[in-house]
Order: structure tokens, then C-alpha cells, then sequence
């Protein structure tokens, strides 16, 4: 009896550590995305915004004129997603978005040893191309929906894109997930049944555990990476 006991009591406290060690997991900070009131104003990365919802007419170019690729990349935005009644985050002073960017100009860990790796900000939502410790190139992304419910059996954990320090294991400019029956663009495996890869991007994190770039940058970003290259997903850069 005592025996049966101890053994009860030590299947519930393996399975409360699990449940801590998810909640845990999941504790991510505050993940930029898309304003929910017209009233809402903010700061990113030092340009200050404010508020703009989308009428019929609106189009990127009418409103950001040469910088409207700037304003898409501001709001991690794609087209699919510009449409009427949609709030985007409208800077107070266009011109800071040219080039904008909200990767710090350096990451440590990338130049010990390593010529090349790739940083995935989850706060930011975008992706950094970092040589020899600095910052080369950067892109948007969306990352694991926070709200959505993923795992085997469906269902069991969050989507949420984990904080990890991995690298990539595999290439292929066209490849099929099985599990989610789309086919996904330059693509590259990172493990954990997650890749780097063309998709949409709404303006918050929406995939059931990869990241998204726009179709153009997956592309760069495809090209630029290599087999065995080192891939940091942090918190906050």
C-alpha cells in the first residue's frame, strides 16, 4: 500500500514540474503587434506611432509614397493583410522608417567563433543576419501564434516559437509540411519540426511554431544562411 503510495506521489509531482516547466516556457515578454484601438500610440524602437485605421482608398503607396515597403516592413505587414478597417501603426515622423530597423547593431555570441548566424527577436518580431558579430541584414517575421494550441496529439502545448539556441540542418527551396498540408518556400530547418520560411505576416505572431518572413526576404535570407549555420531565438535582442 505504502509502496502503491509513493509511486502515485511521485507520478503527480513529475507531471507538476511538466506543468511548470511549460508555464515557465511560455513566459515570453510583451510580443509587438498591431494596435487593437484608434486611440492607441506607442514607441518602436525609437519611432514614436500612432494609430491609423485603414479606409477603402488607403494604399502603401498613397500614404508612406516611396517608403511604403519601409511602412509594411514597420508594421510586419504584408499586403494580403493591408485592407479597410485594418489598424496599422502610422509613424509620427515618416522618414525614421527608412532603413528602420529594431536589431541592435551587434550580438555577442555571434562573434566568438562564428563567422556567420542568424537571431530571431520574439518581442521584435524580426530577424537578424549577423557576421562576425554585427548586424549585416534584418527582416520581419512572424513567429508561434500566441493563442493557438499545438502538439501531438493535436492540441497539447502552445505554438508559441521557444526561446533556443539550435542551427540549421537542412535547405530547400521548396518542401511540404505534412502536418499543416502547405508547401513552404525557402525553406531551412532549424529542428524541433520548425523552419525559417516564405509566408504571411498579419502584424503579430501567427504560425504554429515557425517563422515567417515576407516571400522577397525568405529568399535573402535563404541565400545568405548555409548548413550547420548557428540560430539563436531569444526573448528580446
Amino acid at each position: 500500500m505504502r509502496e502503491t503510495a509513493a509511486f502515485v506521489f511521485l507520478v503527480v509531482l513529475l507531471l507538476s514540474l511538466n506543468v511548470g516547466a511549460e508555464e515557465n516556457f511560455s513566459n515570453y515578454p510583451e510580443i509587438i503587434r498591431l494596435p487593437f484601438l484608434e486611440s492607441q500610440t506607442g514607441i518602436d524602437a525609437g519611432v514614436q506611432w500612432r494609430a491609423y485605421k485603414l479606409s477603402k482608398n488607403d494604399t502603401p503607396v498613397g500614404l508612406f509614397g516611396d517608403l511604403s515597403e519601409d511602412a509594411m516592413r514597420f508594421n510586419r505587414l504584408d499586403r494580403i493583410f493591408w485592407k479597410e478597417g485594418v489598424i496599422i501603426r502610422m509613424p509620427s515622423d515618416i522618414s525614421q522608417i527608412k532603413g528602420w530597423t529594431p536589431m541592435s547593431e551587434a550580438f555577442e555570441k555571434c562573434g566568438k567563433g562564428l563567422k556567420r548566424c542568424a537571431v530571431i527577436s520574439l518581442a521584435d518580431q524580426f530577424l537578424g543576419i549577423y557576421e562576425k558579430g554585427g548586424l549585416i541584414s534584418s527582416y520581419p517575421v512572424s513567429t508561434g501564434s500566441i493563442e493557438m494550441i499545438c502538439g501531438r496529439p493535436e492540441g497539447t502545448k502552445s505554438c508559441r516559437t521557444p526561446a533556443m539556441e539550435t542551427y540549421v540542418r537542412g535547405r530547400y527551396i521548396k518542401t511540404f509540411s505534412y502536418p499543416y498540408r502547405v508547401w513552404m518556400w525557402y525553406a531551412l530547418d532549424i529542428g524541433r519540426g520548425r523552419f525559417i520560411h516564405s509566408g504571411n505576416l498579419p502584424g503579430h505572431p501567427d504560425s504554429h511554431g515557425c517563422i515567417r518572413l515576407f516571400k522577397r526576404d525568405a529568399r535573402k535570407v535563404y541565400n545568405q544562411i548555409r548548413i550547420n549555420t548557428k540560430v539563436f531565438v531569444v526573448n528580446d535582442i
